[in-house]
């Protein structure tokens, strides 16, 4: 048992860009593809995975002089709920005993519901079974009760499901990723209700209702002004600018968020050709199994929501905002140190369900990001509760986006109003 456990957390912590490989292997495999050609496809997306890994990262790390501007000034004391990197929130749910064994249950569940044609997304994603963990850990820290956490962590696995089948065509047609949908049920659940909402008022409204302001038209309209390096180029200075940068860093800063615009669709193409080989043999396989016009998603990483201009765009311009409403509402304690690193994908899934247009997507943005801060700094002592009984070196009033799947968020109500 701890042997399969060590294995199983190891290749968890190893990252997605690790473990890919390993899975598309697997599913294609499943899909009586040749193993060269399975083998092939499970690289390649692995290695694309990795060139996003690596530039989303860069794009942080040049970022990070005005990060560090915005939480130097953040305005004294009165910010003391500590915001806990996903990185460690992410492993914190192998704390529970039952963890190591339920991933191949999950596993084995999620090919049974595709062949029996109850759903048609297909997740294999090790890293996403972690979002389920997280909600197991949460009902069992908060009520004590073993079965209702597992009961609960099976129920939001069946709707991740669901949410993919109902995502899969927008995702695939927004991003351009034939037969692949979304896996991560915490981004979508969250995200979904806020730019359902935000649209349909929009499409209300006069001048936005009959309008898509893509990165195409605008650029049209614009010129080079509107291409996606001089975009990153204007915006990563005035970021440097704002926040009192010298000439040197303002000059780093706008030539690594446009490098960032340019190379990332760059590197998602590498991905795009081990995905598209899988696709196509997850489709053929469906055909003679399952009955022709009978389709298989393959769910996918958020990272791949984030090649589009808009999202790197919206993505520098919601770091100040968010930072603006931390200081400006009086008795905030959350300031969101940990999650300006991780607003790009949350801008990427609602990007993805505004179809790519640039101003639904910065509203959905705005809004999303707003509410998630919101519930981070109102739910901090019942996520503290959990992560301090999952890993007590964790001390004082901590929170995470990772905490904040729908059904935690329920629960952490739920205690609050009834069980205090």
């Amino acid at each position: 048992m701890e042997f399969l456990e060590n294995l199983i957390l190891g290749i968890y912590n190893a990252g997605a860009s690790v473990f890919l490989p390993l899975v598309f292997l697997i599913i294609g495999l499943f899909f009586r593809m040749k193993f060269t050609d399975a083998l092939r496809a499970g690289l390649k997306a692995g290695i694309g995975l990795a060139g996003v890994t690596l530039v989303t990262n860069y794009m942080i790390s040049t970022l990070q002089p005005v990060i560090n501007y915005y939480t130097e000034t953040s305005g004294g004391t009165r910010f003391d709920i500590i915001d806990v990197p996903w990185s460690v929130s992410a492993a914190l749910p192998f704390a529970i005993p039952v963890a190591v064994f339920l991933i191949p249950c999950f596993a084995v569940l999620t090919v049974l519901l595709v062949r029996f044609k109850v759903f048609h997304t297909l997740q294999l994603s090790i890293w996403d079974y972690g979002i389920q963990l997280t909600v197991i850990g949460f009902i069992y820290v908060l009520f004590d009760n073993m079965v209702l956490a597992i009961i609960c962590g099976f129920l939001n696995f069946i709707f991740c499901l669901w949410l993919g089948d109902r995502c899969g065509e927008r995702w695939s047609e927004t991003l351009g990723l034939d037969g692949t949908t979304c896996s991560n049920v915490t981004q979508m659940s969250m995200a979904f209700p806020v730019c359902w909402i935000a649209n349909k008022i929009m499409d209300h409204i006069p001048g936005i209702n009959n309008h898509n302001f893509t990165p195409e038209k605008i650029s049209a309209k614009i010129g080079i002004f509107g291409e996606p390096a001089v975009i990153g180029l204007i915006v990563g200075a005035f970021m440097a600018i704002i926040t009192g940068q010298d000439v040197t860093s303002i000059f780093t800063i706008g030539m690594g968020i446009s490098a960032s615009i340019v190379l990332i669709p760059h590197v998602i193409k590498i991905f795009l050709e081990g995905i598209g080989a899988l696709t196509q043999g997850a489709q053929a396989w469906a055909g003679n199994k399952l009955g022709e016009g009978h389709k298989v998603y393959i769910a996918c990483d958020m990272a791949m929501s984030i090649g589009s201009p808009v999202v790197i765009t919206i993505n520098s311009l919601m770091i100040p905002l968010a930072v603006a409403f931390a200081l400006l509402v009086p008795g905030f304690r959350y300031f969101p140190t940990g999650l300006m690193g991780g607003i790009i994908y949350m801008v990427g899934i609602c990007t993805v369900f505004c179809k790519n247009d640039f101003l639904r997507s910065f509203v959905c943005s705005f809004l999303y990001v707003i509410m998630m801060m919101t519930l981070m700094n109102y739910l901090a002592p019942e996520i503290g509760q959990v992560f301090a009984y999952l890993d007590p070196t964790l001390t004082g009033t901590v929170t995470s986006p990772t905490a904040l799947d729908w059904m935690n968020v329920i629960a952490c109500i739920i205690k609050r109003l009834f069980f205090m």
